[in-house]
Order: structure tokens, then sequence, then C-alpha cells
């Protein structure tokens, strides 16, 4: 029995309720089982694997589903050729508690720094959207884009992680 689900996505179905708790009621999980969801990207696989093995490892839950999803070229301006490497996937990844792996050790990095390299700026509650949301602007490359679209500068080096993982 799955008793615990981590849904990893920067693109929920909603604000409001949690898109984990639906994945749940779809996926027919139990009542019992634990959602929760992470707004994360590219690091966010690694999240979801740490985060379930911490919850194994402190007994909260014996077998997790991690799922990373994102649909993120819904917010791609089709006139923006700076975005790259952005596509929609889905992977699920079961996780279990045995007693033959004492340990999982992860080696976690994030630098929040450059935010602003790759972000929507309008949709969130900073920046509610607005009549000007979705005006078409121009950079000085050429490339065209709301505020409501995905803004890549230069590669978002805040993503960058390193991992470890042990099993003894």
């Amino acid at each position: 029995m799955i008793d615990g689900l981590i849904l990893v996505t920067q693109t929920p179905d909603y604000i409001l309720p949690s898109t984990a708790n639906i994945l749940q009621d779809k996926l027919k999980l139990p009542k019992g089982c634990v959602p929760l969801q992470v707004n994360l990207g590219c690091s966010g696989y690694v999240y979801g694997l740490w985060l379930a093995s911490e919850l194994i490892g402190n007994a909260t839950c014996k077998r997790y589903w991690a799922v990373v999803g994102d649909t993120l070229t819904k917010t791609i301006s089709d006139k923006d050729k700076s975005v790259i490497m952005i596509s929609d996937c889905v992977s699920a990844t079961a996780i279990e508690y045995t007693e033959d792996c004492s340990e999982s050790v992860y080696s976690l990095y994030s630098d929040g720094s450059g935010a602003e390299n790759l972000i929507i700026k309008d949709g969130g509650f900073r920046n509610p959207i607005s009549e000007n949301s979705n005006i078409l602007i121009k950079d000085e490359d050429g490339n065209c884009r709301t505020s409501m679209n995905l803004s890549m500068d230069e590669w978002p080096y805040f993503y960058l992680l390193s991992m470890r993982y042990q099993r003894h």
C-alpha cells in the first residue's frame, strides 16, 4: 500500500487545492496517504527523492511515490527563441523502506540569487495578474514575451544541484 505521495511541479492545476491531493484521489490512494506538493524545477526530482527518504527514515511512511511533472511549454511565448531545454514530462519513482538500506546520503545545493534569470513574473501573489500582464514586450534580442510567459535570460545557475546517493 502506498502511504505517501510527493508531487514536484511548477505547473500545478490550481493555486488551491493542492494538485497532490487531486492526484491522490485520481490514483485512488487511501485517505491516510500523506500527499505533499513541492514547487521546484530541475532540481525537484532529487529533492523529491530526498524528502521521501527523510519521511521514510523517520517512519512517517513506508512506501512513497515521488511524481515529478510539468507542462512548462504552456508558459512559453512562441515569439521567444531564448527559452531552451523546456519540455513537458512526468516521471514516477517508487521509494520503499527496507531493512537492507541503512543510509541514504544526498548533497543538496541551491542558489536563489539568480531568480530573475528564470521566472514567470506575473500570476503569483507578489505580482497578481493585471491589465498589463498580457502585453507583448520585445527585448533587445528580438524575443517577445508577456509577464505571464516564462523568461529565461541566461542559464539558471540557481538550479544547479549536486547529488551523491549511497546505499549501504
